[in-house]
């Protein structure tokens, strides 16, 4: 999620959950950025990292703000959507989709590992290696359960065609005007039970 919301815009919703979990990192992260801008042997070395992690965070709070606002207005995306990736953005409408997932899942983490390579003798650059690697895996575990959400519909919809098929249609009665068939006509010598 750090470098997610740097690279994209437009999440679902539910996409940028655990939100309890990442408000109590946004609040850990300003803690420790606080610490390292007030210890002046800390702030060379650390630095950066506070920065990257306070803008991290403010994106995320920008990001869940949006989504916010969308979800009430009702215009927000399906609840599980990654985000729209920027570098995608600037081309046009037309073939943005056949370069999303390839910039979601190979393009944006190689980026991520490029910029570490620049703060590689810092601690920040050791944090956007993890980050790069991280965001590799969950788009790769995205996609596959992406495959795994159409194969279930689809079973899904191979079992309701079998069980219509193995189920046999029970026999229609005869239907009088009165809308009973001769033997359901009330008899009152019949004992009611």
């Amino acid at each position: 999620m750090p470098v997610l919301v740097f690279w994209r815009f437009n999440f679902g919703y539910a996409f940028l959950s655990p939100k309890s979990i990442f408000l109590s990192c946004i609040f850990a992260s300003c803690l420790a950025s606080y610490i390292v801008f007030h210890e002046a042997a800390l702030t060379p070395v650390y630095g950066s990292t506070a920065r990257f992690l306070l803008a991290a965070g403010g994106l995320y709070l920008v990001h869940f703000t949006i989504g916010v606002v969308s979800e009430t207005r009702q215009r927000g995306k399906h609840d599980q959507y990654s985000g729209s990736s920027w570098l995608v953005h600037v081309l046009k409408p037309a073939v943005r989709g056949e370069f999303e997932g390839i910039c979601q899942t190979t393009v944006e983490p190689f980026l991520t590992l490029v910029v570490a390579t620049f703060f590689h003798a810092k601690p920040l650059g050791k944090v956007l290696v993890v980050c790069a690697a991280a965001l590799a895996l969950k788009e790769l575990i995205r996609i596959w359960l992406d495959l795994r959400r159409k194969k279930r519909m689809q079973d899904s919809i191979d079992d309701a065609k079998d069980s219509m098929e193995l189920s046999s249609p029970t026999s229609a009665k005869p239907v009088s005007a009165t809308g009973r068939t001769a033997r359901e006509k009330f008899d009152p010598n019949k004992e009611q039970g």
